[in-house]
């Protein structure tokens, strides 16, 4: 074996002969010894644990009127134009708006999409479109024009009540125009304030009859009673409000004012009527009005021991 030298940058190099061999054997033994080591040598003890908490998600809230107003445009788009019509930018100037047949719904949740195309000759038979039926007819006359309609309709979902396609048409010349309007309906989202309180023990209740105008109060106290009518009135679904045109009846408005005590400050205000214009609204106090279906209105006056 020879001993130490220099290399050109003074590093030293161990420079073997004779046992080389045996020596490098005996140094890749010791490596394989160390590997084997290393993979089975127990685990090290674990440090410090930390516990991550990831919220659950929810899905954001749906928009109803977000909801209408797409499905407006795709009624909309459902709309087969007459062979030959002409698509445009807007309301033709040679129609006065008042000469167009719609029949626009009287309700604060409406979305309205229109468009508007014109065709040569008269008026055109009008395709139903696809997944509708025919639903009616619209006309209107005066002195700028008249205009004849036809209305489709698709079926309601669970937040859209209504959903129309209004085709109108009027002639000018030898010109027909259309005006196509999509109209959808939506049911608004219900507001927590909608939602009476539990615990509540007492009803002044106090009826008007619609015509006479007379007046009579009565109360309810019994819990199971209350407790039914509350249940019932929180599981109601909000409908669409707006204005409403209701021949005069023989129907009863019927207010209830609810508390948690006799006299006590009231929760929430409950109104139900039964003229041909059947309502029901619920109100907390100083909030605003909400309208629910009033589909079981005879079982709510049944509890409050209200003939009807």
């Amino acid at each position: 074996m020879q001993g130490w030298v220099r290399g050109n940058r003074g590093a030293r190099h161990f420079v073997c002969s004779g046992m080389g061999n045996r020596i490098r054997a005996a140094v890749l033994a010791a490596l394989a010894f160390a590997l084997v080591t290393a993979c089975t040598a127990p685990a090290s003890a674990p440090g410090p644990q930390v516990t991550i908490t990831v919220p659950p998600r929810h899905p954001a809230p749906i928009d109803p009127g977000t909801v209408a107003s797409a499905d407006a445009l795709g009624l909309l788009d459902a709309f087969q134009p007459p062979a030959g019509a002409v698509a445009l930018p807007g309301a033709p100037a040679e129609i006065a708006p008042e000469v167009w047949s719609v029949g626009i719904p009287s309700v604060t949740q409406l979305r309205q999409q229109t468009r508007y195309w014109k065709v040569a000759g008269g008026r055109p038979a009008i395709a139903v479109p696809a997944g509708s039926t025919a639903a009616g007819t619209e006309s209107g006359s005066g002195p700028a024009g008249s205009s004849s309609g036809q209305i489709f309709a698709w079926p309601a979902t669970d937040i859209l009540t209504e959903r129309q396609l209004e085709v109108s048409t009027s002639t000018r010349g030898d010109t027909t125009y259309l005006r196509v309007d999509a109209l959808v309906v939506y049911r608004p989202a219900k507001p927590a304030s909608a939602t009476i309180p539990s615990g509540v023990r007492d009803a002044a209740v106090t009826v008007t009859e619609d015509i006479s105008r007379h007046e009579t109060r009565q109360a309810v106290t019994d819990p199971a009673k209350l407790d039914e009518f509350v249940r019932l009135v929180n599981d109601l679904r909000t409908v669409p409000d707006g204005r409403m045109n209701c021949p005069i009846s023989h129907g009863l408005t019927v207010s209830t004012e609810l508390s948690a005590t006799a006299g006590g400050p009231v929760l929430s205000t409950v109104v139900i009527t039964t003229s041909s214009c059947v309502r029901l609204t619920v109100q907390p106090t100083g909030g605003d009005i909400t309208f629910l279906d009033p589909s079981s209105r005879d079982h709510l006056l049944d509890l409050l021991g209200v003939a009807h």
